[in-house]
């Protein structure tokens, strides 16, 4: 009996697959030519060089290195060998590197396929899989679909909160939810359950469940249409445009018409933002999280923590589809650069707003180099000032919109970049000029108000900083020295503004109260300034209106 030989029952060992394919390069692409078959490249700087299977050259006269494959345990190094072929192409023979190619051509692709997949993403020349089978005695060759890596943000920004009388109701829909999602199980989605704290408001004695989903891959949108029985994109307008099917997703597996004891609220209060999410957070008490879909077996990667910062999205980190408005908030290293370039030009986009600061801390942070520094980047962001001087007349701790940028050698402090809006100290607008600087920046004193509780966000039509005189001002803090770099040189904040104009503050926040009370209390949470200086400025209110 004729003993079957072990690659593809033809070939006795790797080399001899490899020496069929040199000979038949036709068969796997017309127009590539044979140049050298074990192609050794040397490494001058002493590391280990490296020997192309096969070298080819392709119709566009590409350099196309040749892998070839033919076990699971030699697939695991292909990816090192190809990143040494394309260096030391580039190094020895100068080939620049749009002008190569790697084609892996291998007789198993279990193990394979995803790391190839993100390997072509990121490489920067043109990476092609060929599957290696035999068939009747042919052996043929199959190209291999990469899979797609777009690396998209993955979590919906589609957030919804729902409420409910009593916990009993919410475990009632909890099982509904259950039931819809089993029937469609490539659907990752959460519930984050929310309870009453102790002592907690009227208006906060409901129970709640914010569902928030993630990106679904468009191979199983003909699926979603059979199962919740609708094109997708039939609940249109939406919000986010891209995000159609993790909406009509979320609303059918938690809230179809015929889901169960949810309290019908309008559709704004529902939409959960990072900035309401934020505010629910810091008034109620997390329950549970409860994992439905495509979620594996044992969760360690995103457990709970994780999770609950991702749906904040205060940093480009939380993989959100829609970042915070109100607050950013990352901890870097610039040693780790994909990181730190995410962050810190995610960082530089919150800034926006206000252009000096944006460039001031472009030009701060483009100084850090070092890899034993770590930057703390803290930002808060309330574009509706008419709201700050209400929360002033209530509370010493309101303040305007601030940075800091933060820099720490181990637990040192080394530098430090700071912004705040600072008042000139003369500017005072008369009482009956409230309702008109409204107008001017919002439309009217209500649309003031809705601007206030709208999911979407409503910027001012003017630079309603100026107009009430305050000023944008920058300190740069080096060791222990602090220095103004732009700006005003004193420290008249909010406080002292609604102080010394009290009539326009108090007219201010009647138009604001003009359609029910609002709360005033700023949220008391934020970094740390330890100068005397501007220990005035020592706690920087968070962001509590939407």
């Amino acid at each position: 009996m004729t003993d079957i030989l072990p690659v593809l029952g033809k070939f006795k060992d790797e080399g001899g697959l490899r020496d069929y394919i040199a000979a038949n390069l036709h068969a796997i692409e017309p127009g590539l030519t044979h140049l050298k078959t074990e192609y050794t490249l040397a490494n001058d700087e002493g590391g280990t060089g490296g020997r192309i299977d096969i070298l080819a050259r392709d119709a566009l006269r590409h350099v196309t290195c040749i892998e070839v494959k033919r076990s699971e345990k030699s697939e695991r190094t292909t990816l090192n060998e190809l990143s040494k072929y394309i260096t030391l192409l580039v190094k020895q023979d100068r080939v620049p590197r749009e002008q190569i190619r790697c084609i892996v051509a291998s007789t198993s692709w279990n193990e394979l396929l995803l790391p190839l997949s993100y390997f072509a993403t990121f490489v920067g020349v043109d990476v092609q899989g060929i599957k290696v089978t035999e068939q009747d005695g042919r052996i043929m060759f199959e190209p291999v679909e990469l899979l797609p890596m777009e690396f998209l943000p993955q979590l919906s920004p589609e957030i919804s909160i729902l409420e409910f009388e009593t916990s009993e109701d919410r475990a009632s829909h909890i099982d509904y939810t259950k039931e819809r999602s089993s029937r469609l199980p490539f659907v990752r989605i959460a519930l984050l359950l929310l309870d009453p704290s102790d002592n907690a408001a009227p208006r906060y004695t409901t129970y709640r469940t914010i569902v928030f989903t993630w990106r679904i891959a468009p191979a199983h949108d003909d699926e979603i249409e059979r199962v919740i029985g609708n094109s997708i994109g039939w609940l249109f307008p939406y919000g986010f445009p891209g995000w159609e099917a993790e909406a009509d997703v979320s609303d059918w597996i938690a809230e179809g018409d015929g889901a169960p004891h949810i309290m019908r609220i309008d559709a704004e209060s529902r939409r959960g933002t990072p900035e309401k999410i934020a505010r629910r957070l810091a008034i109620y008490q997390v329950n549970s999280i409860v994992r439905l879909g495509d979620w594996p077996a044992s969760e360690f990667v995103n457990d709970d923590e994780t999770l609950i910062l991702q749906i904040q999205a205060q940093s480009s980190m939380s993989g959100s589809g829609q970042l915070s408005r109100h607050v950013f908030s990352a901890t870097v290293n610039p040693k780790y650069s994909s990181s730190w370039k995410s962050e810190r030009d995610s960082f530089l986009r919150f800034l926006s707003f206000e252009p000096r600061w944006r460039k001031g801390a472009e030009e701060f942070l483009g100084q850090l180099t070092s890899g034993n520094l770590t930057v703390e980047l803290i930002a808060y962001h309330k574009s509706n000032i008419f709201y700050t001087i209400y929360q002033a007349t209530a509370s010493c701790q309101a303040a305007l919109s601030e940075f800091a940028i933060t820099v720490r050698r181990k637990d040192t402090v080394v530098g430090m970049l700071a912004g705040y809006y600072l008042w000139d100290g003369f500017t005072s607008p008369g009482v009956n000029e409230a309702k008109t600087n409204m107008t001017m920046a919002y439309g009217s004193p209500f649309l003031t108000i809705a601007s206030l509780f709208s999911a979407q966000g409503n910027e001012p039509k003017i630079d309603t900083m100026s107009q009430h005189g305050f000023v944008p001002t920058l300190m740069l803090r080096e060791g222990d020295q602090y220095t103004v770099v732009e700006g005003l040189n004193h420290a008249l904040t909010i406080n002292e503004f609604v102080r010394d104009n009290p009539e326009y503050s108090a007219e201010v926040a009647r138009l604001l109260n003009s359609t029910g009370p609002l709360p005033a209390d700023p949220l008391k949470n934020a970094f740390q300034i330890d100068d005397d200086w501007f220990v005035v400025l020592h706690l920087i209110a968070r962001p509590r209106i939407q």
